[in-house]
């Protein structure tokens, strides 16, 4: 059995960091899934469309018959847990950020040289 102790102590070995990245990457991975698979930028922007128009996962449901839906539940899922840790770590998601665009900047300048 957990004592408060060791609530605290499991609390302080967690990184949201981690959390927070990875769902970043994987949203950029099924970005470029999408890119992959849609023929043309047309079709690339009707999905994205469809992303921005309905907020939430429950609003798709009925919506079954769009191209790509599960492909678009799937990173709405993903966006919305992503949201979520903002939201809990605004701290450090921020930092990740940060983190983020230092190695872009990094990679860019080793690019250039």
């Amino acid at each position: 059995m957990f004592t408060p102790k060791s609530y605290t102590l499991i609390n302080k070995m967690y990184d949201p960091k981690k959390d927070i990245r990875n769902y970043r990457n994987k949203v950029r991975e099924w970005f470029e899934k999408m890119s992959d698979k849609t023929t043309d930028s047309e079709q690339y922007n009707s999905v994205l469309d469809i992303i921005n128009k309905y907020t939430d996962i429950i609003e798709l449901e009925d919506k079954k018959d769009i191209p790509f839906y599960e492909e678009i539940v799937e990173v709405m899922q993903l966006l919305k847990n992503s949201n979520i840790l903002e939201e809990k770590y605004p701290r450090h998601y921020k930092e990740v950020l940060i983190e983020e665009k230092k190695e872009r900047l990094e990679l860019s300048n080793k690019i250039t040289e």
